[in-house]
């Protein structure tokens, strides 16, 4: 009986756990970036998103996804601004 048990209380673990892997699968996964900014530039841009209402982070991304997707010229920015 106490077998029996166990083995009912590892069974349910197990689809628990199967359960708990399957959903981490479908979460898309994210990375974090870690780069250098001027202090000045990143607070004025931080306060814009904040006013705009958005989180800066989404900035960043929304930039990142029009780079890749060929809407954003950094060639254009850089000569510009002075970047290198």
């Amino acid at each position: 009986m106490v077998c029996q048990r166990i083995l009912s209380d590892y069974s349910i673990l197990r689809r628990k756990v199967a359960i708990y892997t399957s959903s981490i699968y479908n979460i898309t996964m994210v990375e974090q970036v870690i780069f250098k900014i001027d202090k000045k530039l990143k607070d004025k841009a931080m306060r814009k998103a904040k006013r705009e209402g958005i989180n800066f982070s989404i900035v960043l991304r929304a930039i990142t996804i029009a780079y890749v997707n060929k809407q954003l010229d950094i060639g254009l920015l850089s000569s510009k601004y002075g970047l290198k």
